[in-house]
């Protein structure tokens, strides 16, 4: 039940997005069900994942801390592409 209610909630989050790129119906339409399709096969790979290799949720939650960070702190100092990248990779 969560995982239909958050495929409801990122598709009405993403429609103003999409409308401020464009005005074909078609196009908004597809975006929304493949973001759907999408969403709720990485959740249970990434779930399959998460379970097999016990390490990746430490590493998960290293990235979206460093990603805060950098959204928190960007009006301060900018962090170069080259080392934003090396973390993830």
């Amino acid at each position: 039940m969560f995982i239909e209610f958050s495929d409801i909630l990122f598709s009405i989050d993403s429609i103003p997005a999409i409308f401020s790129i464009t005005d074909d119906f078609f196009i908004i339409l597809t975006s929304n069900v493949f973001t759907i399709l999408v969403l709720r096969s990485m959740y249970f790979f990434s779930f399959y994942y998460c379970k097999k290799n016990v390490l990746i949720e430490y590493a998960l939650s290293i990235i979206l801390i460093f990603i805060g960070f950098k959204i928190l702190f960007e009006k301060f100092f900018m962090i170069s592409n080259f080392i934003t990248f090396s973390l993830y990779y």
